[in-house]
């Protein structure tokens, strides 16, 4: 599971990359409102949006590699926010909300939460 701040940091661990199949590329200094939206045709999470405070984050990743399944949109553009695959004889799930307490204790991301670990372990 690489959360957050795990999909930062590693420009130049190029193992650890291709792994992921994404990276952290910036992010606005200013926090905004970010609505999360789950890909109506992902299996495996839940469905619908959701929002709060956050640092956007954006990413670079390799969606040819991966099964994107949420996306995130603020006023800053909008990016890939969530992602799976499998990899080698494990899996893979990158998230990248959440920054701020309100975004940490959100109901709908603490049962995505959730869900990435049963995916990674079942």
């Amino acid at each position: 599971l690489a959360w957050h701040s795990g999909l930062s940091g590693y420009e130049i661990a190029e193992e650890y990359i291709e792994m992921t199949h994404g990276y952290f590329e910036y992010h606005p200094k200013q926090h905004e409102m970010v609505t999360y939206s789950f890909d109506q045709n992902n299996e495996f999470f839940q469905k619908g949006e959701f929002a709060f405070l956050d640092e956007h984050y954006f990413v670079k990743c390799d969606e040819e590699k991966t099964n994107v399944f949420l996306t995130s949109t603020s006023v800053d553009g909008k990016s890939i926010a969530g992602w799976h695959h499998q990899f080698g004889n494990g899996r893979v799930v990158c998230l990248t909300p959440a920054h701020l307490k309100e975004g940490l204790d959100h109901p709908v991301l603490v049962q995505l939460l959730a869900d990435s670990l049963k995916r990674i372990i079942s």
